[in-house]
């Protein structure tokens, strides 16, 4: 399945309330925390999408800039999106559900092109997107 990216590209954060060709992102309280690990370098960005997982259809995602750290030479924004199209119409059960409500998720492996990919990705309390953490490259499937 092919995931087609809007012409102007990504909403950047934390200003994206500013930008207006992707709409308002509900429960952007959930947001101001997203991709924070202590380090202030963590941004992310957003992207449209219409995407079903676990029963719940999400309307963007927000990818993390966290993985840019690392593994940035071969991971990129298009590769998690594309990574992300494999949860399609799929139901996962959470790997951690914190304090505020956040279910997190590791799905290991997702394959794609032949290679073993894993992807760290969260739903908030208010189930408003769904959010990448990190995404790297495994070496075995």
């Amino acid at each position: 399945m092919e995931f087609n990216l809007p012409r102007s590209g990504p909403i950047d954060g934390p200003s994206w309330d500013d930008k207006a060709s992707a709409g308002p992102l509900r429960g952007s309280y959930y947001l101001q925390n997203f991709g924070s690990s202590g380090n202030s370098e963590d941004g992310y960005r957003i992207y449209p999408t219409r995407i079903m997982v676990n029963g719940l259809t999400f309307r963007q995602v927000v990818i993390s800039t966290h993985y840019e750290r690392k593994h940035k030479a071969i991971i990129n924004d298009h590769l998690i999106l594309d990574l992300i199209q494999l949860l399609h119409h799929r139901r996962f059960l959470p790997s951690a559900v914190d304090d505020s409500g956040f279910q997190y998720f590791v799905t290991d492996p997702l394959v794609l092109n032949a290679k073993p990919y894993r992807l760290v990705w969260l739903i908030p309390p208010d189930q408003s997107y769904l959010g990448v953490r990190n995404a790297f490259r495994r070496k075995h499937g």
